[in-house]
Order: C-alpha cells, then structure tokens, then sequence
C-alpha cells in the first residue's frame, strides 16, 4: 500500500502579490504542473498546450526534460511566458 502522502498532491498558496511582470489573475503552481507533467507523459515527449496565458506548463516542461509548444493569442501573455521560458531556459543549462 502506498504512503498517503503519496496520493495527496499540496501546494501552498501560489503567491501572496503580483511578481513584478506576471499578472496572470489565475497563474497555477510549477509544481502541480510538474506532477501533472510527469504522471501524463515521458522524457523528451512534446507536451501541447493550445491556451499557454503565462506559460507555468512550459516552465513545467523544462524542467521535466520534455518538449513544449505553447498557443497564446494576447500578446501581453506571450511576453510573460516568452520572459519565464527564457529565464528557467537559462537556468537549467547553468
């Protein structure tokens, strides 16, 4: 049988404030994403998501070894996800 804390998935809060570029009114936990990520697919699979927004699935992605094509059509959200994908880019080859 497993362990309970092995069937219930918690996250704290996602963020008392706005960081200083995503405004995102619904921005979802990396975390909870990742597990998502990696219970739905394999390494280098490529992950789809069609309604990117601020692109915390992408960020997932990168950093489960997977592949991501994102889908965002308000130009202020491709921004934030083309800033966040960037930014975790950089920071997993380092």
């Amino acid at each position: 049988m497993k362990n309970v804390d092995e069937k219930i998935f918690f996250e704290a809060k996602v963020r008392q404030k706005a960081d200083e570029f995503n405004n995102h009114p619904t921005k979802k936990p990396v975390k909870l994403m990742e597990h998502l990520v990696k219970l739905l697919s394999w390494e280098k699979q490529t992950i789809l998501d069609p309604f990117m927004r601020s692109g915390s699935t992408g960020v997932a992605c990168v950093l489960q070894d997977r592949n991501f094509i994102g889908y965002e059509l308000e130009k202020d959200f491709y921004k934030i996800a083309e800033r966040r994908l960037t930014e975790i880019e950089k920071q997993t080859k380092n």
